[in-house]
């Protein structure tokens, strides 16, 4: 997993939601669990 600093922002504003982290994160962490 690879967390970069503007990832950080996002999961901490869409650890609230737990919605906002989930999209942002999916097309990025499908393709590498994928693998």
């Amino acid at each position: 997993m690879r967390t970069t600093p503007e990832q950080k922002s996002l999961k901490s504003s869409g650890s609230k939601t737990g919605k906002e982290e989930e999209p942002e994160e999916t097309p990025q962490e499908s393709e590498t669990r994928s693998k």
